[in-house]
C-alpha cells in the first residue's frame, strides 16, 4: 500500500511525499479532487507544479499526464513495468479567437493585409 501525504502550496503547485507513490493514484487523486485534464486537447493550460518526494515511484501502463508546468521526482528508485510509458508531452490547444481575427493570407499571389505602418496622433 502507498502511504501518500498532500501538501497544499500556493496556487497550483502540489507536492507529494511518501515511501511509495503510484503514479497512477497521483493522475486519478489530480483528476477527481483537483479537476486537473491530462487529456491530449486542452483549452486552457494547467499551469500546475508537481512536485514527488518518494523512496520508490512505481509506474504502470501508459500513463498520459499532459500539461504540467514543472515536475520534480526525487526518489532513491523508479520501477517501470515493461512497455510503461510516463507522457508528460505539451498538449495540443484548442485556441478559440472570438474577438481576434487572425491576418488574411494573400490571394493570387499578393501579400495579405499589410500591418500598422504609421502611429496615429
Amino acid at each position: 500500500m502507498s502511504c501518500l501525504c498532500y501538501v497544499s502550496l500556493p496556487l497550483d503547485s502540489y507536492r507529494v511525499l511518501g515511501r511509495k507513490v503510484n503514479m497512477e493514484f497521483v493522475r486519478q487523486h489530480l483528476e477527481t479532487k483537483k479537476n486537473v485534464d491530462f487529456g491530449e486537447y486542452q483549452d486552457t493550460p494547467n499551469n500546475i507544479e508537481l512536485e514527488i518526494l518518494a523512496d520508490t515511484v512505481y509506474v504502470k501502463d501508459d500513463l498520459k499526464m499532459h500539461g504540467i508546468k514543472r515536475m520534480t521526482l526525487i526518489s532513491r528508485k523508479v520501477n517501470c513495468v515493461k512497455g510503461s510509458k510516463l507522457d508528460l508531452r505539451t498538449p495540443y490547444w484548442n485556441q478559440q479567437f472570438d474577438s481576434l481575427s487572425p491576418g488574411d493570407d494573400g490571394a493570387s499571389g499578393k501579400h495579405g493585409l499589410p500591418g500598422a505602418t504609421e502611429l496615429s496622433q
